[in-house]
């Protein structure tokens, strides 16, 4: 399968920095036998973040896409609303399974 990892912030991403959270799960994906096809910053934006993800998944280059970042109640904090806006079906239960494993 083929995955792709982004670290919302708009500020790194200006920078064009590293993502440490990113090149973790890079590392555990590949080790599990996914392919990384795109890994990195984007800006702390609904409406991109929304639109990568739509484009993604649209071209079938990737079965999977993580984010990290952006998740929190302040104004900037897009990601829990683009997933939404890109999203055909939601299922709630994973990420129930994911916070209850942690």
């Amino acid at each position: 399968m083929k995955a792709a990892i982004f670290a919302l912030d708009t500020g790194a991403y200006k920078a064009k920095a590293e993502s440490a959270a990113a090149s973790a799960l890079k590392r555990m994906l590949e080790q599990v036998g996914f392919e990384v096809k795109a890994a990195g910053f984007l800006p702390q934006d609904r409406e991109v973040v929304a639109s990568v993800m739509i484009h993604l998944a649209d071209s079938g280059s990737v079965q999977l896409i993580l984010t990290t970042g952006a998740v929190g109640y302040l104004e900037e904090d897009c990601a829990p609303d683009a997933l939404t806006d890109a999203a055909e079906r939601l299922l709630p239960g994973i990420p129930e399974a994911l916070r209850a494993f942690n």
